[in-house]
């Protein structure tokens, strides 16, 4: 079970970026994470008001302010990044998140690094170091300051994985994945309102949604 689970993650995990770069021609990249955050936070609902535990609310503010950093502005700056960004080396940069969260270990919680955690992260380092010189020679969508956009919003994950290693290591898991949804969500659609309103319409435009299915169909039936 922890096998499939573990692949189940990595298969999710990993389809984001191409999921994302699919959706960008259509949507603003503040929109894809505003609706990723809401149907996120729709699904872990019932698992939240189920598993929830009474002293989860305890810390609220350390809880708000992390949760927001875990998803809301990261997210927007990675869906920024992957505008001029290949799919695949978007992923490679966003595998470096345990690498900086140990660093950031290390640098907050004083945690001990064993010789073998230390060679982890010079190859770690190394790899980000090739990811960059290939991206740059082989990708006609690479910009080094993607890549740059892109480090720095796995560095703010990273970091809030620290922070709540130390302020809410007893939060409940479902508590803390609701919580990054709706942190998410209301963050991103605070700014959704000012660069595409129309989004929120679309949302809702059945006409809209088959509209745009069909164009692809006949798109794809053309080539």
């Amino acid at each position: 079970m922890p096998v499939i689970a573990l692949f189940s993650l990595s298969l999710l995990w990993g389809s984001t970026f191409y999921f994302t770069k699919v959706l960008l021609p259509d949507f603003h990249p503040v929109s894809i994470v505003f609706y990723r955050c809401v149907f996120g936070a729709i699904a872990l609902l019932p698992f939240f008001l189920w598993k929830r535990k009474k002293n989860d609310l305890k810390n609220v503010l350390a809880l708000l302010a992390i949760t927001l950093m875990n998803a809301g502005i990261p997210w927007i700056l990675m869906s920024f990044s992957l505008e001029n960004l290949d799919t695949t080396l978007g992923s490679v940069l966003n595998a470096t998140g345990p690498i900086f969260g140990l660093l950031l270990s290390c640098a907050v919680l004083k945690v001990t690094v064993s010789n073998q955690e230390i060679i982890s992260v010079l190859v770690g380092f190394i790899g980000i170091a090739l990811a960059f010189i290939m991206g740059s020679s082989i990708s006609n969508d690479f910009q080094f300051s993607s890549a740059v956009l892109l480090l720095f919003a796995v560095n703010i994950y990273a970091f809030s994985a620290v922070l709540t290693a130390k302020f809410l290591h007893d939060c409940s898991v479902f508590t803390l994945s609701f919580m990054t949804m709706v942190m998410g969500s209301s963050f991103s659609g605070i700014f959704m309102i000012g660069v595409e309103p129309a989004s929120y319409q679309t949302l809702f435009n059945t006409k809209s949604i088959f509209f745009v299915h069909y164009v692809r169909y006949v798109q794809f039936r053309v080539r």
